[in-house]
Formats: C-alpha cells, sequence, structure tokens
C-alpha cells in the first residue's frame, strides 16, 4: 500500500522489517523497486542481485537481469580538476583523449586514474564508480625536480714553487 502510494522511503523500511520475519526472496523485488525510485541505484542493482542469488529459479529471472543490465548501462560521471589545469588523463591505462578539467563517463567499478603534464610528476589514483553516481577528483601534480648538479670534476694542480731570487751583489765586479 505504501508503494503504490508514493511512500517509497516507508515502504522500503515496511519491506525490510518484514523479511527477516518472512525471508521470501519477493519482498527483495519490493525492496529494489523501492530503492530505484529513491535514487539509490546501487542499492537496487544488490537487491536485485540478492533475489537472484536466493531464487536461482526464478520464473521471472529474464526480466531481473534485463534490469539489472539497464542498471549497469547507467553510467558514472566524473569530474576531473588538476592544479594546474591542462592535464593529460588516462583510465585504466588508456588514454581518455582529455585534458583536466573535464567530465568522463565511467561504468561501474573500481578505475585507476593517471594524469600527466610535461614538467610535472604523474600522478594517480584509484576511484570506485558506482551506478550513476557524479564523483569529483581534484589533483595536485608537483613539479619535476630540478636535476642533481652535475658532479665537479677537479683537474690536477701543479704548483710550481716560485724561483728564488737571489739578492743582488753588494761589491761591484769588474
Amino acid at each position: 500500500a505504501l508503494f503504490a502510494e508514493g511512500k517509497y522511503v516507508e515502504a522500503k523500511a515496511a519491506f525490510a522489517d518484514a523479511f527477516p520475519t518472512v525471508p521470501n526472496p519477493i519482498v527483495l523485488l519490493g525492496t529494489a523497486e523501492c530503492e530505484l525510485r529513491l535514487g539509490l541505484l546501487e542499492d537496487g542493482y544488490a537487491s536485485f542481485q540478492r533475489y537472484l542469488s536466493m531464487r536461482p529459479d526464478a520464473p521471472d529471472r529474464a526480466d531481473v537481469e534485463q534490469k539489472i543490465a539497464d542498471l549497469l548501462a547507467i553510467q558514472a560521471t566524473l569530474v576531473i580538476t588538476s592544479q594546474p589545469a591542462g592535464a593529460a588523463i588516462k583510465v585504466d591505462g588508456q588514454d581518455s583523449g582529455k585534458v583536466t578539467p573535464a567530465e568522463l563517463p565511467l561504468t561501474r567499478g573500481d578505475h585507476t586514474l593517471e594524469f600527466s603534464l610535461p614538467g610535472y610528476q604523474k600522478a594517480s589514483d584509484t576511484i570506485s564508480a558506482r551506478i550513476g553516481a557524479r564523483l569529483e577528483l581534484e589533483g595536485a601534480l608537483q613539479p619535476v625536480p630540478p636535476p642533481p648538479p652535475p658532479p665537479v670534476s677537479f683537474a690536477p694542480v701543479v704548483h710550481v714553487a716560485p724561483k728564488k731570487k737571489t739578492p743582488p751583489p753588494t761589491a761591484a765586479l769588474w
């Protein structure tokens, strides 16, 4: 009744209360539908998965699998900025063709991001994208440290002793 009235928060709570008492997998379908209407896409996905695992012979398996596939098709949006701007972005080792600031669509799951900009050290981060989520990431790139000074080479120095000056003669010689 709560679901039919559009009271999805209350309906979800009622389904959650009912499930431990009567652990019927059908209750999970109602829970999943509430979660979807509330925008809790990851939770809806998990409820559909749990339903299928508890009811492997579900007569509506194809419909539920289609709902899962539809959910997985909803990509997350990653908003990336960097200081300084203009860093090239790779996702899972593949060049995205974009530079910061940028927005990238991502599939559900874990992804490795790499940022590179000439004159700066490469940076990387791992994120976990969820169905339909909007993620924001700001990276600070560090300048490449200056190269070490070249080694100092010492040329051998030869010290020549100065010639001793002889004092001028005191008597005149002919």
